[in-house]
C-alpha cells in the first residue's frame, strides 16, 4: 500500500468523516421494483426510492449520541465509495466498518398488486453482510403508493434500528404527544424479546435506555435506574452505550442526593466511552461533572466547568445551571444577568433525548428532577 493510501486511510480513521461516511454513512442500500399499474400513474422507481429514503431520514432526524446508518439508493455511490473505489481499498473500508460494528444492509423492495381488490403490497427482503435476511410485508390502498412506501420505511426502520425508532417516539412524546411514550416502550420491549445477537448488542443496551427514559418520565426513578443498570450489563455493547447509561444513572444519583454514587457512575462513564460518538457527548459529561461538583460542595470548580461548556455549546443548559449556582452562592446580580441570557438561549433547541440531563433539570442541593 503506497503512502497516499495510508494518508487517506488515516484521515478516514481520525477525521470527521469517520462518524458518518466510513463507519455509519451510506451502509444501507434500497432498491424498489414497481408494478406497471403504479408506473402508469407516473410513479417511478426513483421517486419510490427517494420517498423511502426521506421517510427513513425523517425518523432519524433527531439529535442522538450514537451514530446509526443512513440509507441510500442502490444505484448511487456513497461518499465512502467515491474515495475508496479509485484507490481500490473497498475491502479495507469494509474491514473498518466491520471493526466498528457497522452491518452493511441491502433492501430489495417489490411492490405488487395483492389479492385484495384496490390493495397494493410491498414485499421487502432485508439482507445484511453477516448473512442474515428477513422478509417484511406491508399493505395499503392502491391509490396511495407514496403513503404505503412511507409506512414500509417505518416498518423496516423499526426492524433494523428499533432503538432509533423508539427514541424518535420518545422524542415525539417530549414534543407534546404523550401517547408516543407508550409506543416507545412497546417497541423497546418487543425488540428486547428477540434473542441476543452480538451484532445488535449496542442497540440492545440502548433499548434499556429508552425504557429508563420512559420510566423517568412517569416519575418512577427506581425503575429507570434499574433499566439503565440492566443495559450496562449487556455483553458486547459499545463502551459509549454503557457511558450513556452510566451518565444517566449519575444524574439520578444526584437527584436522590447521593453525590458519592454519582461520582462513581461519572467515572464509569468516562472510563467506558469510546469513539465514534458525537462531539457534544464530551461537553455533556463536563456538565455532569459540574453538577456533581456542585452537589459535593465544590462551587468554584463547578462554576468553571459550566463556564467552559457554555462558551462552546450553544444552548441554555450550562448558562441556567451557572445562574442557579451563582444565586446559591449569594451572587444575585450576576445570577440575574445570566438568567436573562439563558431565557434568550431557550429559543435554541438543544435537546438530546437519549440523555436524561438534557430532558430534566436536577437540583444538586435539594435533589429531585424537574422537566425542562
Amino acid at each position: 500500500m503506497d503512502i497516499s493510501t495510508l494518508v487517506i486511510l488515516a484521515s478516514l480513521l481520525f477525521g470527521a468523516i469517520i462518524g458518518d461516511a466510513v463507519v455509519y454513512g451510506k451502509t444501507m442500500r434500497a432498491e424498489f421494483t414497481l408494478p406497471k399499474s403504479v408506473e402508469a400513474q407516473g410513479f417511478t422507481q426513483d421517486a419510490a426510492e427517494n420517498i423511502f429514503i426521506s421517510e427513513f431520514a425523517r425518523i432519524s432526524d433527531i439529535p442522538f449520541i450514537l451514530p446509526f446508518p443512513t440509507v441510500a439508493q442502490a444505484n448511487k455511490d456513497s461518499l465512502l465509495s467515491v474515495v475508496a473505489k479509485p484507490l481500490k481499498i473497498d475491502p479495507i473500508v469494509e474491514l473498518l466498518q466491520d471493526k466498528f460494528g457497522a452491518d452493511r444492509v441491502s433492501m430489495k423492495l417489490l411492490m405488487v398488486t395483492s389479492g385484495e381488490e384496490g390493495t397494493l403490497e410491498v414485499k421487502a427482503l432485508v439482507s445484511t453482510s453477516g448473512g442474515h435476511s428477513k422478509k417484511l410485508v406491508m399493505k395499503g390502498p392502491d391509490k396511495a403508493p407514496a403513503a404505503l412506501i412511507e409506512a414500509t420505511a417505518r416498518l423496516v426502520a423499526a426492524d433494523l434500528l428499533p432503538y432509533r425508532v423508539s427514541l424518535s417516539y420518545y422524542d415525539e412524546g417530549l414534543s407534546g404527544r404523550p401517547e408516543r411514550f407508550r409506543d416507545a416502550r412497546a417497541l423497546a420491549r418487543s425488540a428486547l424479546q428477540d434473542g441476543f445477537d452480538k451484532t445488535k448488542a449496542t442497540q440492545r443496551a440502548m433499548l434499556f435506555n429508552v425504557l429508563g427514559l420512559v420510566a423517568a418520565q412517569e416519575k418512577d426513578l427506581a425503575a429507570a435506574d434499574g433499566y439503565w443498570a440492566d443495559g450496562m450489563e449487556v455483553p458486547m455493547a459499545s463502551g459509549t452505550a454503557k457511558a450513556i447509561l452510566a451518565a444517566n444513572r449519575a444524574i439520578l444519583a444526584v437527584a436522590r442526593k447521593d453525590p458519592k454514587a454519582a461520582r462513581e457512575l461519572y467515572n464509569t462513564a468516562m472510563a467506558s466511552k469510546k469513539l465514534p460518538y458525537l462531539d457534544y457527548f464530551d461537553l455533556h459529561l463536563e456538565m455532569i461533572d459540574a453538577i456533581i461538583m456542585w452537589s459535593e460542595g465544590k462551587h468554584a470548580e463547578a462554576e468553571a466547568n459550566f463556564l467552559y461548556v457554555e462558551r462552546i455549546l450553544v444552548g441554555d443548559t450550562a448558562v441556567t445551571y451557572r445562574a442557579r449556582l451563582l444565586e446559591h452562592m449569594n451572587r444575585g446580580d450576576e445570577a440575574k444577568l445570566l438568567a436573562k441570557r439563558a431565557a434568550y438561549l431557550k429559543t435554541v433547541r438543544n435537546q438530546h433525548p437519549d440523555l436524561i440531563a438534557s430532558v430534566f433539570w436536577v437540583d444538586p442541593v435539594k435533589g429531585g428532577l424537574t422537566p425542562r
